[in-house]
């Protein structure tokens, strides 16, 4: 329950990434792993900050529980799906694709919560998604 920091980058033979009941998790770091297919946060409602930029693998992230969520770099991965709708504090959302796919789906909690949202880094909107579903939670 200690456990503040987790940095697992550049892990060649990391394919899952499963963190239980860490309350005082706040940064995580897992980029550059090209295998790391899944990750899972449970119980850790402190993580802040999210490093996944790099993990070729990696196609689905749902972040819903990381309601302290403030900054999330995901570029250059493989995702299509994205889930940060109970993430009200996330004000720094870098999703640019590998290559020329992208995020399909993207849930967010309110557009207005989100300062910066980038899926080409020369453009602030995201040209690849075809639903995005914003949860108002007010």
């Amino acid at each position: 329950p200690l456990l503040e920091k987790v940095n697992c980058s550049r892990s060649s033979t990391l394919v899952a990434l499963i963190v239980s009941e860490c309350p005082r998790l706040s940064d995580v770091k897992c980029s550059s792993s090209p295998n790391l297919s899944s990750i899972d946060f449970d119980g850790c409602s402190t993580l802040s900050t999210l490093h996944t930029n790099a993990c070729t693998s990696l196609t689905s992230l749902d972040l819903s529980q990381c309601v302290a969520l403030t900054t999330l770099h995901c570029f250059e991965c493989a995702l299509t799906y994205l889930d940060v709708s109970h993430c009200p504090l996330l004000t720094t959302l870098d999703c640019s694709p590998m290559s020329g796919d992208g995020l399909e789906k993207v849930f967010v909690t309110s557009a207005q919560t989100i300062a910066r949202v980038t899926e080409n880094r020369n453009d602030s909107y995201i040209p690849k998604t075809t639903e995005l579903v914003v949860v108002d939670t007010e």
